[in-house]
């Protein structure tokens, strides 16, 4: 990856300037009973390689539902370390987990299907990326205070497609806190509830694509729940 650019200047990407006011309320809306978003709209925000944000993907109350349930059970995030020693172990995600300087964030694994909502967004998760819920890993949750930080870092080969879900906004004059890929010059804003999906496998080579390096930078304010 030393060998790729890493241009100037940086596009930010901000779902909420994706829809129009009209738009942006009809996405906010959901069902009172059983909080399920109203509708659904996807956005290829980059085409080569393509990467897709869906605002509004988890409602308000699916969100604060996630947050809750993992209250009182988050733990220091751990980094994977290479244990492979062929590309076929490397393909299946052999990797041991360890504490890193270059994750200071806070994590929590949920169970397959651990409530009802969790089990729809699974399946909405898997909808959106063309995959069948089998190949689903467990939602990952993760917590980052202000300061706190994933610094530079490749989701795998192994993980073919990443779908990071933002759970909660920061202040509007909190700058940091973004998801931001150096090698496309892209930074995505947070805003709850919006999808931000990417492909870890480059499509011509069917090997872990370097461009998709990203990093999630630490908020300078508020805390980011995703």
């Amino acid at each position: 990856t030393a060998a790729l650019p890493r241009p100037e200047p940086i596009t930010v990407v901000d779902s909420k300037e994706l829809l129009t006011e009209e738009d942006e309320a009809a996405a906010r809306s959901y069902d009172p009973v059983n909080g399920l978003p109203r509708s659904l709209r996807a956005f290829v925000v980059l085409r080569e390689p393509r990467m897709t944000v869906a605002p509004h993907f988890f409602s308000g109350p699916e969100c604060d539902h996630l947050i809750k349930l993992v209250d009182g059970c988050w733990m220091p995030s751990l980094v994977g370390q290479a244990t492979y020693s062929t590309d076929e172990e490397y393909s299946k995600g052999d990797l041991e987990n360890a504490l890193s300087k270059t994750r200071t964030s806070w994590s929590c694994m949920m169970r397959y299907a651990q409530t009802s909502v969790v089990e729809r967004l699974e399946h909405r998760l898997a909808t959106l990326a063309g995959l069948p819920t089998e190949q689903l890993e467990r939602m990952n949750m993760v917590r980052y205070a202000p300061g706190e930080l994933f610094d530079e870092h490749h989701d795998g080969k192994f993980r073919p497609i990443t779908v990071f879900v933002y759970l909660s906004d920061l202040p509007e004059d909190d700058d940091q806190g973004d998801t931001f890929f150096p090698h496309l010059g892209v930074s995505f804003r947070p805003r709850r509830g919006t999808a931000v999906m990417w492909s870890n496998v480059d499509k011509d080579t069917d090997q872990e694509d370097s461009r998709m390096l990203h990093s999630g930078r630490a908020p300078r304010k508020g805390v980011k729940y995703g």
